[in-house]
């Protein structure tokens, strides 16, 4: 099983996406369809502030009728952001994603956001370690 580093370096995950919370959330939605990914960083003075996902788009913005032409990101950001260093497995990753219902975890390395996983990330992660797994135990087995 890898650590969140050593996925970072080999996925697509060190692509980090990075709004203000004075950003529209209509400005969101474009940089999330342009840059097909299903979340952004909030960052304020380089600190992070929040998150926002495509489902918090849906839920807070058009379930509840509001205009995201107007509606700034810090109106509907997750606050409480859960994150993980770069130091944890995928695995546990999995489970804190799994128990918290989240897909996606910023990665915080010395006060600083350096990336930020998805759960897609992690379930490929985990089946190209079991293919390893299974390849070099068929190879064991037939000689």
């Amino acid at each position: 099983m890898r650590t969140v580093k050593q996925l970072l370096e080999v996925s697509q995950s060190h692509r980090l996406f990075t709004v203000e919370p004075t950003a529209t959330v209509i400005e969101v939605v474009k940089l999330l369809a342009r840059e097909n990914v299903g979340a952004v960083v909030v960052m304020e003075d380089s600190k992070l502030v929040g998150i926002v996902s495509e489902r918090d788009v849906t839920k807070k913005i058009f379930l509840q009728g509001s205009n995201p032409a107007a509606d700034r990101v810090d109106q509907i950001m997750t606050r409480d952001v859960i994150t993980v260093s770069p130091a944890e497995s995928t695995r546990g990753c999995l489970v804190l994603m799994t128990a918290r219902n989240i897909r996606q975890l910023p990665v915080i390395e010395a006060g600083h956001v350096v990336g930020l996983i998805s759960l897609r990330d992690i379930v490929k992660d985990i089946i190209t370690a079991q293919d390893d797994t299974i390849a070099q135990l068929s190879r064991y087995i037939n000689g």
